[in-house]
């Protein structure tokens, strides 16, 4: 079975996500994109977002963990 080609890819960093939504949202903004253009960027915003909330979660819970470590240590 071939894994699908979404999941093969290393996900990228946090920084990365960030820069590319802006590239994302400038091209969007100029108003020069085709409407197919204009949709295929904003479900890549989507995308990016997503991938965005998903490094900002998993931080919390990593700063929510050290938080209760250093409590049960007090």
């Amino acid at each position: 079975m071939k894994k699908k080609e979404s999941s093969m890819k290393k996900p990228i960093s946090f920084e990365v996500s960030i820069n590319q939504l802006e590239e994302t949202v400038e091209k969007i903004e100029q108003g020069e994109l085709s409407l197919e253009q204009s949709i295929s960027e904003f479900e890549k915003g989507v995308r990016l977002i997503k991938n965005c909330q998903d490094y900002l979660k998993k931080a919390e819970d990593r700063v929510d963990d050290l938080l209760n470590e250093k409590i049960k240590l007090d």
